[in-house]
């Protein structure tokens, strides 16, 4: 999947944030890129809810020039639900920086889902094999959203 965005979604993604990403952050148990986790020891990202890692799931950055403000984006690109995470942004002269970040998480993803069967992808949590709890609820969520006519946000 290759991650579109008209000029309004990415400058709505800009609105929300405004401050540039720091620096990977790192805690026992996970990695964090602004509000994007990815958990060290087991299949799962989050943002606020966990998702299975699958496969095919990686970083992106692109440069953007939107309103005068100059910068490249960082997404993360789930292939799963939701399709994509804007993770941030960082200034035109730290794409290098953040092209590294992309290429750090990408690797950490693949370390992830290396011992995955080929064509498998874990649905299930890790610790007791079965859908989690957190996903369920999400997928519910969703469905009743969309059911009442409102879509989540999807690039184009």
């Amino acid at each position: 999947m290759t991650i579109s965005l008209t000029e309004d979604e990415l400058r709505m993604e800009l609105e929300f944030n405004r401050k540039p990403l720091s620096q990977i952050q790192e805690t026992a148990n996970e990695w964090l890129l602004g509000t994007w986790t990815l958990a060290k020891s087991h299949r799962t990202w989050r943002v606020g809810y966990a998702h299975p890692l699958v496969a095919g799931a990686a970083f992106r950055t692109f440069p953007f020039d939107i309103d005068g403000k100059r910068g490249v984006a960082v997404f993360f690109e789930s292939a799963g639900e939701p399709p994509w995470i804007f993770a941030g942004w960082v200034e035109p002269e730290r794409a290098t920086e953040a092209a590294a970040w992309a290429d750090f998480l990408n690797s950490e993803i693949a370390n992830r889902l290396a011992d995955l069967p080929a064509g498998k992808n874990p649905t299930y949590d890790p610790h007791d094999g079965k859908l989690s709890q957190d996903i369920e609820d999400e997928i519910a969520e969703r469905k009743f959203a969309n059911s009442l006519g409102r879509k989540p946000y999807r690039p184009t």
